[in-house]
């Protein structure tokens, strides 16, 4: 049916989901675009920039032929073609038709994380308490200490913090996205700091923080992916 045929041209002002898939790390895999592979024909640096900037990371590095793992074949996106300053991949140039097999599978290796890979508190009695959870997943208490507080609560705009164990501030899904962090206190973001990907944790071992120091005005985030469409909304002065 032709009715399939309409997607194209609204995709650029969907909200585009992207994960990268089949990595050992969260900052490396093949990129997904809406639950859809992304093709490596003249997949580049540039792209691979725009792709982990989506993720929060402040660049990247490009991998091709389905370096981690064989993909579906209904590709959303080919010939990708990012001048290396757009926020979304769907902005860039790209061709929604693909000549593509399983083992075309454009990726990433994210590096840098920026302020904004995704932090929050959740279960506190104030916005500056919580356990902490990173890109919607909790993170494990083994190994946690002061110096992993301190990056957790730099990357939420706080000066300092101190570490709470135990799931303090409730019982956390047993997903981690981290465990046995060990940041040294100078990093920007719990992801820059050594930890291991696999956890042994329980949901009773939730790490959280409290932080102290006032926040500071977050910087704006960079993830934004809509569309250019809306900043014809400005308010017209007569």
């Amino acid at each position: 049916s032709s009715s399939d045929t309409t997607k194209e041209s609204s995709t650029k002002s969907s909200v585009s989901k992207i994960e990268l898939r089949g990595g050992s790390v969260p900052t490396e895999g093949n990129v997904f675009l809406n639950g859809h592979p992304v093709c490596d024909d003249m997949w580049d640096q540039k792209d691979a920039r725009v792709a982990c900037r989506m993720l929060g990371y402040s660049s990247g590095v490009p991998t091709n032929s389905s370096q981690f793992g064989q993909v579906p074949s209904e590709f959303i996106l080919d010939d990708v073609m990012c001048e290396g300053t757009e926020t979304s991949l769907l902005d860039c140039g790209h061709s929604s038709r693909d000549n593509c097999e399983g083992n075309e599978g454009a990726g990433v290796i994210c590096r840098g994380s920026s302020i904004n890979s995704q932090i929050e508190l959740r279960g506190g009695s104030s916005n500056s308490e919580g356990n902490v959870f990173v890109n919607g997943k909790p993170v494990c208490d083994d190994m946690w200490d002061k110096d992993d507080a301190e990056v957790a609560c730099r990357m939420l705009g706080y000066s300092s913090g101190l570490p709470t164990t135990k799931s303090k501030f409730g019982s956390v899904p047993s997903d981690f996205i981290l465990d046995d962090v060990m940041c040294d206190g100078t990093e920007s973001s719990l992801l820059d700091c050594g930890y291991s990907a696999t956890d042994n944790c329980a949901a009773g071992e939730g790490a959280g923080v409290i932080c102290k120091g006032r926040p500071m005005t977050p910087p704006p985030s960079p993830i934004q992916t809509k569309g250019p469409e809306h900043n014809h909304d400005d308010k017209h002065d007569h």
